[in-house]
């Protein structure tokens, strides 16, 4: 692919995901601060995979007692409580659905029943496929217009990622979209961060996170435990710029995965056995980039 198609193409897939991330938070699935929190469980090397899969059933738990109005602990979510307890009920249900189709086999299906089940289904898909995102291709729900639209957001730098075009002589990012019709709802996504210089000159004598690594760290410290979090400000608080680079390191060789538990990641760039734990991926994330 050239180079060109290839930024197309990662552009595509930005905004699928843009797409995907906004229907869901609009529709309470998840909420922006549950971001952190499925980083870890998928990035965290202390994890194994079925310990992996409880962490996300706990994220389910939530969210369904939060549409069922009842606390997550409520026994009617037993079935929840973790991954094998799920797939226990999954199987015991599939069995009890295996027996009624045998008792059903014998008798004849009508087409007016099959229908009806036909039309259950299609129902079914209706409800959870997001069909408001694709309003644009229904003849009743037309987005043609004789007018063109364009947006403008003024930011204070050039946003990392965008779809949008930045201008820097009006130190906005634009969105212009051509009259007629529009396949796809119209989304704009743009995304930024601003670096605290002074904080990080303090501590590292020079700025060493910025853009996406400043945003990968944002993503990290928020599925840090409340206690995590303060053990890794206390130790943030304490770094000298002279002294940094000792520091960072001396955290790290303390956060390492134990030898006797098996790595689940790749090795980090300072420990080609072990890799860190996710409290000390903060340090292996910086230490590369106070070093050069």
């Amino acid at each position: 692919m050239s180079d060109n198609g290839l930024v197309t193409d990662n552009a595509n897939k930005r905004e699928i995901v843009a797409r995907v991330a906004l229907y869901l938070m609009e529709h309470g699935y998840v909420a922006a601060d549950d971001a952190p929190k499925i980083a870890r469980i998928a990035l965290d090397p202390s994890l194994d995979e079925e310990s992996k899969a409880n962490q996300a059933m706990a994220l389910c738990r939530t969210f369904i007692a939060s549409r069922m109005g009842i606390d997550p602990a409520d026994k009617r979510l037993r079935f929840l409580a973790d991954a094998r307890a799920t797939a226990k009920s999954f199987e015991e249900y599939r069995r009890k659905e295996q027996e009624n189709e045998g008792v059903s086999s014998s008798r004849p299906v009508s087409s007016s029943q099959s229908s009806a089940n036909d039309g259950a289904l299609l129902s079914g898909l209706l409800l959870c496929f997001p069909f408001e995102a694709f309003a644009g291709s229904s003849p009743f729900l037309s987005l043609a217009d004789s007018a063109s639209l364009s947006i403008s957001l003024k930011l204070p730098q050039e946003p990392l990622l965008s779809n949008g075009k930045w201008e820097k002589s009006s130190s906005a990012v634009r969105w212009s979209f051509p009259p007629g019709n529009r396949p796809l709802a119209t989304i704009c996504y743009a995304t930024w961060c601003k670096v605290d210089a002074k904080f990080q000159k303090d501590h590292f004598g020079k700025v060493v996170l910025d853009g996406l690594a400043l945003v990968r760290y944002c993503l990290w410290r928020g599925g840090l435990t409340a206690a995590e979090g303060r053990q890794w400000d206390d130790f943030l608080n304490s770094v000298k710029p002279d002294s940094a680079k000792r520091q960072l390191e001396a955290f790290l060789t303390a956060h390492r995965l134990p030898t006797t538990q098996p790595a689940r990641t790749e090795p980090s760039s300072t420990d080609p056995e072990q890799p860190p734990s996710y409290l000390g991926q903060g340090a292996d994330m910086i230490l590369p980039l106070e070093s050069q």
